[in-house]
C-alpha cells in the first residue's frame, strides 16, 4: 500500500513539475516570438532581394503571415546537428553571458529535454504579424510571409535565463528568401522574455 502511494505522489510531482515547465516555455515562445520578429524581420520585410531602392522607400504590407511549427524539437539535438554554432555564441564578445550559456548547455536540464508539440493555435502576435496554418489557401501570390520554429528552451537553474535554437525565415513573393537558424540567449525582464545577444 505504501508503495502504491509513493508511486502515485512521485507521478503526480513530475506532472506537476512538466506542466509548471511547459507552462514557462509557453510564455516564452509567446514573449520572444513577438520580440524575435520586431528586431530581426521587420528590418528584412523592407528589403527585396536584388533591390537597389533605399530601404525607407519600399512600402510595407499591412500585415505579415507567420507560419509557426507546432513541434519543439530537443535542443541537445540541435547542438549534436550543428557543434559549431554553439561553440560562438558569446566567445570573446561577453564573458558574462558566456558563462551563462555555457551552465545551460552543461545543465541536466539540457538533454533531458525532449521533442513536444504545443498548443501553436494560443499564440498571439503583435501588428503587423498574424498566424496562419495553411500556406496554399492563405497566402496570396503577391504576399511575403516568415517561417519561424523553435527548439526546447532550457532555462537556467533561477528561471531567468533561458537557450532556445531559432530557425526563421522570410519568404518574398517570388519564392526566394532570408533565414537563419542559431542558438539565442533570453532574459526576463519585468515578466516578459527578450533577445538579449541581438
Amino acid at each position: 500500500m505504501r508503495v502504491s502511494i509513493f508511486i502515485f505522489l512521485t507521478l503526480l510531482l513530475f506532472s506537476c513539475t512538466d506542466n509548471r515547465y511547459n507552462k514557462l516555455e509557453f510564455k516564452a515562445i509567446q514573449d520572444i516570438s513577438n520580440d524575435y520578429l520586431r528586431i530581426k524581420d521587420l528590418n528584412q520585410s523592407l528589403i527585396k532581394p536584388g533591390s537597389q531602392i533605399a530601404p525607407d522607400t519600399i512600402k510595407k504590407q499591412n500585415n505579415y503571415k507567420v507560419f509557426i511549427s507546432d513541434a519543439l524539437l530537443p535542443i541537445s539535438q540541435a547542438k549534436e546537428n550543428n557543434r559549431l554554432m554553439f561553440d560562438i555564441i558569446f566567445k570573446n564578445e561577453n564573458p558574462h553571458l558566456d558563462s551563462i550559456a555555457n551552465s545551460i548547455v552543461d545543465s541536466k536540464n539540457f538533454k533531458r529535454l525532449k521533442y513536444r508539440k504545443f498548443n501553436k493555435s494560443r499564440l498571439e502576435f503583435a501588428n503587423p504579424y498574424r498566424q496562419f496554418v495553411e500556406h496554399k489557401s492563405e497566402i496570396g501570390k503577391d504576399e511575403e510571409y516568415v517561417i519561424i520554429s523553435f527548439s526546447r528552451i532550457c532555462f537556467s537553474a533561477d528561471d531567468k535565463y533561458g537557450l532556445v535554437v531559432i530557425d526563421y525565415e522570410h519568404v518574398w513573393p517570388n519564392g526566394t528568401g532570408v533565414g537563419f537558424n542559431r542558438p539565442y540567449l533570453i532574459e526576463k525582464k519585468n515578466n516578459e522574455w527578450k533577445v538579449i545577444n541581438e
